[in-house]
């Protein structure tokens, strides 16, 4: 879609988001939760000008009626490998029609025509809620096995079960605050943990990509984690995130994994260790299992009050089930538009995908 304006069916105007509808869609986004909007402001940099899969700008649309922006749609892109192909994915994050426009197919037309500014291979989002599922189902979508369910540990079980039961008398009222960064290394540095695994915040990721590279052909659907990815996502000027490296006892690199801390809550607020990405052999259950424990460990070291963990297929999934993780099903769905004939099917259950600003769960 050019930069030019288009009609939708229900008569609003249809166009390509520029620098100077940012301000008029955080205003909207603030009017629905206060604070998301000035947190979205601060990201699109990331989001657009240093994304190296966004063609330098952010990706989005906006419904303009009378002047106003009533609605927007924005996505961020990513590798993505299917098979033995790689290309990009857009992912879905931010979808929103004000309720007095709602109708006439344009959500439908805000995701078609975000989708045709970069000509991604998948198209996909993991915030599809019961209302937007639908629109999703007639794009000719499908559910990413078990995408909904979140992985928890409580940490602190009693602020937990608090911050539980006020959600049920005041709701949850998710407040948008600025994360922690200064605190997500906690004060746990380098270690070797009681198997004799060496554990260690990485400073560059050369390590990781190496690692990387050596199980990516292990997994069907998957983001694909190329060194420029990994500095995209967690170095300076990104939403950020800690890489932790493990060594086995013979200094091999078996596993790495990423984690930040979010706030969530409003009448009792929490810490939520999100865990953004692990990598090992899916077969690799000790080394597996030695990334879960080191996790738990820098969680109460980060004064942590719950894990969670989400975007990780099914092996990966039954040893977090093992260390005693429970699942708690999300409000909102995978979905993705794969290429025509994409095999594997990822109903195979190993697919292995980065969420994709790391801000979801914990609903």
């Amino acid at each position: 879609m050019s930069q030019g304006a288009s009609a939708t069916a229900s008569g609003l105007e249809l166009r390509e988001a520029q620098l100077a509808d940012l301000e008029p869609v955080a205003r909207l986004m603030d009017a629905e939760r206060p604070g998301a909007g000035r947190l979205w402001l601060t990201r699109m940099p990331w989001r657009g000008a240093r994304n190296p899969w966004s063609g330098g700008h952010p990706l989005g649309c906006v419904l303009i009626a009378d002047g106003d922006c009533v609605g927007y749609y924005f996505a961020i892109a990513q590798p993505i490998v299917v098979g033995a192909t790689t290309g990009i994915a857009t992912w879905g994050v931010d979808l929103y029609v004000r309720p007095d426009h709602r109708g006439g197919l344009a959500s439908l037309a805000l995701i078609r025509a975000v989708h045709r500014l970069a000509h991604p291979m998948v198209v996909a989002t993991d915030t599809a809620n019961p209302l937007s599922a639908g629109i999703w189902l007639r794009l000719g979508a499908i559910p990413l096995p078990q995408g909904e369910v979140s992985l928890l540990l409580p940490i602190r079980w009693a602020r937990v079960a608090l911050a539980m039961a006020a959600r049920r008398v005041w709701g949850w009222q998710r407040p948008i605050a600025a994360d922690e960064p200064d605190s997500w290394r906690g004060r746990v540095g380098e270690r070797v943990t009681t198997g004799g695994w060496r554990s260690g915040i990485a400073t560059e990721f050369s390590g990781a990509a190496r690692l990387w590279s050596d199980v990516r052909h292990r997994f069907g659907l998957s983001t694909d984690r190329t060194p420029e990815f990994l500095a995209w996502r967690y170095g300076p000027g990104s939403p950020g995130g800690v890489v932790v490296m493990l060594h086995d006892r013979d200094g091999r690199a078996r596993g790495w994994y990423a984690y930040r801390i979010s706030i969530r809550g409003a009448r009792l607020p929490i810490r939520v260790v999100r865990v953004l990405d692990l990598v090992a052999a899916p077969d690799d259950g000790p080394a597996i299992d030695a990334c879960i424990a080191d996790l738990v460990h820098r969680a109460r070291g980060c004064a942590g009050d719950v894990i969670e963990v989400q975007g990780l297929g099914a092996s990966f999934r039954a040893r977090f089930e093992a260390a005693a993780f429970r699942s708690q099903v999300r409000d909102a769905n995978p979905f993705l538009v794969l290429p025509a004939g994409a095999k594997p099917d990822p109903a195979d259950g190993e697919w292995h995908l980065v969420p994709a600003d790391g801000d979801g769960g914990f609903s």
